[in-house]
Order: structure tokens, then C-alpha cells, then sequence
């Protein structure tokens, strides 16, 4: 089984921490899934795969941590035959926990590592009053769209749709993280809010709420809302409160 992305192993792209934190105690060496290994991406979050996973590995060389992320081929099928190994026995979410914990183990016996990082994004349902959207820890300002900036793809907060007052909920990006221990044990799980990825518009559309929603351009290019969003998930574990 190979191990890839290596600030571990030392591959490009994987630079010198911005800014040094406080290690994680016991952390020396974390491995992590690809993202949505074992929840199902949803194709409009594809494009934010790359800076998310960019801003993780990151976070953790912030903290003097060596980190791998698995090769992705390996990664799929060591989770293949772990949940086939547990498909049948019991509830799902007790199944789901037998093959991470199989997995891990396996992982294990191929990687010296202290602690496993399972990350997905997945759409959550953020509460908008006035012009101010809240969810898993995060604050976002909702910028809304006028109908023919929203059918040409582009931003108009100056369109009467901007100036709107918005109730109800929106589709939104989060992270959601698991961590456990080589035995397969779970040490975390945790949230955090990463970017709106739909805005209100005039136009006729998706509706939530009763209100018209287009998907927002590049939602995902905010790399400083990124990084915001993985140390709300991440930062009760590390036990970090730094800004």
C-alpha cells in the first residue's frame, strides 16, 4: 500500500507552516483519508476537494505534524474490502464504525502513525436572518443576486436583490472530520463551516424557504473562510485557541 502527498514523504507543494501553533499532544505523524472517502461527494462540491484538502494538511504542519495522505487508489480499495467485510452485521451506523475501525487497523499494519483523519464535505443547511448566515460554528454574510447577474453566473450585491433582508435556510459547505487511534478507536468528530454555496436571487429557482437560490461561482475560492471552517473542526481536538 503506497502513502502519497507527502509533506511526510517530502513531495512538493507541501511548504514550510505559515505559522507556527502548539504541537498536538500524540500527534507526531497523522494519516489522512482522501476527502469523502466514505461519504459520497456531492458533484457541486467537486472543485472545492483540492483546496480543502490543501488547507488540512496545512493546519496539521502548523502544528509540527508530519502528515500522508493515502493515495487514493489504495484508499478506495482498502474501504471496499473493509465494508464488505462488515456489510450484513447490524444497525448502519454500527457497521459504518466496524469498517472505519477495520480499515484503520489495516492501514495500520502498513503506516507508523498516531492518529487517522477521515474528512468529507457535505452539504448543511445554514439559518440566515437579515443578511447574516450561521452554522457548525462559522458566520458568513449572505450576498444576494439580482436575476441577470444570477443566470450569467455573476455577483451583483448592488442589485435590489442585494439590498434584501433574507429568513429561512440556504445550502452550505462543511467539514465534518472523524479522528481515531491505530486500533481503530474514535478519539473525534467534529464540524465546521466552510462557505455559503448558494445565494438568494429574484429569479425563478431552487427554492428553500420559500426563496429563489442560485449556486454561487467559485463558493470554494475563499481559502481564509477555508481555513476558518477546518480549525472550528479541528482546533477542540488540537486543543488550539489560537486565531
Amino acid at each position: 500500500m503506497g502513502l502519497a502527498a507527502g509533506c511526510w514523504l517530502g513531495l512538493p507543494g507541501c511548504g514550510a507552516p505559515r505559522v507556527a501553533r502548539p504541537p498536538i499532544k500524540g500527534a507526531e505523524r497523522v494519516v489522512m483519508a482522501p476527502l469523502n472517502l466514505a461519504v459520497r461527494l456531492p458533484p457541486v462540491l467537486e472543485d472545492a476537494v483540492e483546496p480543502v484538502e490543501t488547507e488540512m494538511i496545512h493546519y496539521f504542519q502548523e502544528r509540527d505534524t508530519r502528515v500522508a495522505v493515502i493515495w487514493p487508489p489504495d484508499a478506495w480499495d482498502l474501504w471496499r474490502d473493509s465494508v464488505a467485510v462488515v456489510s450484513g452485521s447490524g444497525r448502519a451506523g454500527r457497521r459504518f464504525d466496524e469498517a472505519v475501525g477495520r480499515f484503520v487497523r489495516e492501514l495500520a499494519d502498513h503506516a507508523d502513525f498516531q492518529l487517522f483523519v477521515l474528512p468529507s464535505l457535505v452539504y448543511r443547511g445554514a439559518r440566515v436572518r437579515g443578511r447574516t448566515a450561521q452554522w457548525d460554528g462559522v458566520r458568513r454574510r449572505v450576498t444576494a443576486r439580482g436575476v441577470a447577474s444570477a443566470r450569467a453566473g455573476l455577483d451583483d450585491p448592488g442589485s435590489e436583490a442585494g439590498d434584501a433582508n433574507w429568513t429561512g435556510e440556504i445550502p452550505a459547505m462543511s467539514l465534518h472530520v472523524l479522528v481515531f487511534t491505530p486500533d481503530g478507536r474514535k478519539v473525534y468528530e467534529g464540524w465546521g463551516g466552510l462557505a455559503l454555496t448558494h445565494a438568494p436571487t429574484l429569479s425563478s429557482g431552487r427554492r428553500f424557504g420559500g426563496q429563489s437560490l442560485a449556486l454561487q461561482p467559485e463558493f470554494f475560492s475563499d481559502r481564509g473562510q477555508i481555513r476558518e471552517g477546518i480549525a472550528v473542526a479541528l482546533d477542540p481536538y488540537a486543543g488550539d485557541s489560537a486565531p
